[in-house]
């Protein structure tokens, strides 16, 4: 459904041109078209460049939970100190982008189905939507003054809203309005 699928073509050498038909729809997502590019070309190659950016994604997402358990265990220790709080859950929320970026949950549940596209869908959306009033309220720690913790509330406020249609509609209606948010 939404996993990269690989089909192996054998190719004569005597052919000189190659017709490729590739039908899409999509009736689930606002932006039309394929998640990700086709990729040609040899089949060990391409296997080689899926496993390395598979390892890479995993060894992110572990960097990113063990600084959020990190600090998050800072936090629990300095209550007071709330920039480590804002820290850790930013990098959880980047961890959890990783995670749905890189197609993890249809990777390793299968079979795929909508369920699990909306799931991903989700998750891809709201991490973008906490990121962002995160990282400005770890920013709003750092920098003494009132006007920019005022600032991070509200962006916090905004964003929130945003976050409940995510959470309260189906992908096609909070994926059109992404554009409003960027």
């Amino acid at each position: 459904l939404w996993l990269p699928k690989v089909s192996v073509v054998q190719i004569e050498e005597s052919t000189r041109e190659i017709s490729l038909w590739w039908h899409v729809s999509n009736h689930h997502f606002a932006r039309g078209g394929p998640l990700i590019s086709p990729v040609i070309g040899d089949l060990e190659e391409l296997r080689g460049d899926l496993l390395f950016e598979r390892l890479r994604d995993a060894f992110l997402i572990g960097i990113l939970v063990i600084m959020a358990l990190y600090h998050l265990g800072i936090f629990s220790q300095r209550t007071k100190d709330t920039t480590s709080l804002w820290f850790g859950l930013l990098c959880l929320v980047v961890a959890i982008r990783q995670i749905s970026t890189s197609r993890f949950i249809e990777i390793l549940s299968q079979p795929a189905s909508s369920a699990q596209f909306e799931t991903r869908e989700m998750l891809e959306y709201g991490s973008m939507i906490i990121g962002l009033p995160l990282a400005m309220l770890f920013v709003a720690n750092l920098i003494p003054g009132r006007w920019i913790m005022r600032v991070a509330y509200s962006v916090a406020v905004g964003c929130c809203l945003y976050l409940v249609m995510i959470l309260t509609q189906p992908a096609l209606v909070y994926s059109a309005w992404v554009d409003f948010y960027q």
